[in-house]
């Protein structure tokens, strides 16, 4: 049976284009990567769960990178930057674990997990696209922020955002 439900994954991400390659991990039956755009998405069955798999999706953060978070951000203004993500990341209903945290130096964010006895095609695909959409979470909860980092920004107008939308 876990043969056939990692062939059905395979398969899936094929068809939707999405360059599926198989990893090695001994803690896994199957460890399927998969890209999204330049975000690499991970599917997983994992040797303790025989009925189920989970889409991971995580980054390593450079040590100049955290650095810049510290700097541009008060200790106040970080905390409550933090705070918020995790209120976002706990009411998520797609959201079943995740690591992420002040100082932290990754994030990682797991799915809520798939039986196979109700995988279908578009369950997985949501749960896939939904995992890499999440995943914006941080970046967009950063908004609200962009006074205090940067003094001065103004985003471009609506107008001008559609036309750069359109021009990829």
């Amino acid at each position: 049976m876990i043969e056939e439900v990692e062939a059905k994954i395979t398969k899936w991400l094929k068809e939707e284009r999405f360059s599926p390659i198989k990893k090695e991990n001994p803690d896994a039956y199957f460890h399927i990567e998969a890209k999204v755009g330049t975000l690499v998405l991970n599917v997983v069955q994992w040797t303790h769960y025989l009925d189920s798999l989970e889409v991971i999706v995580g980054l390593d953060y450079g040590e100049d990178q955290l650095t810049l978070l510290n700097e541009l951000m008060d200790p106040v203004t970080r905390k409550r930057y933090y705070n918020s993500v995790h209120l976002e990341l706990q009411r998520h209903p797609f959201v079943w674990n995740y690591r992420f945290g002040e100082g932290s130096k990754s994030i990682r964010l797991h799915s809520k997990r798939l039986y196979f006895d109700g995988l279908t095609k578009d369950a997985f695909m949501h749960i896939f696209l939904l995992m890499a959409k999440i995943f914006k979470l941080p970046v967009t909860l950063l908004e609200p922020y962009f006074d205090e980092l940067w003094p001065g920004y103004e985003p471009p107008p609506p107008e001008n955002r559609k036309a750069s939308v359109e021009g990829l």
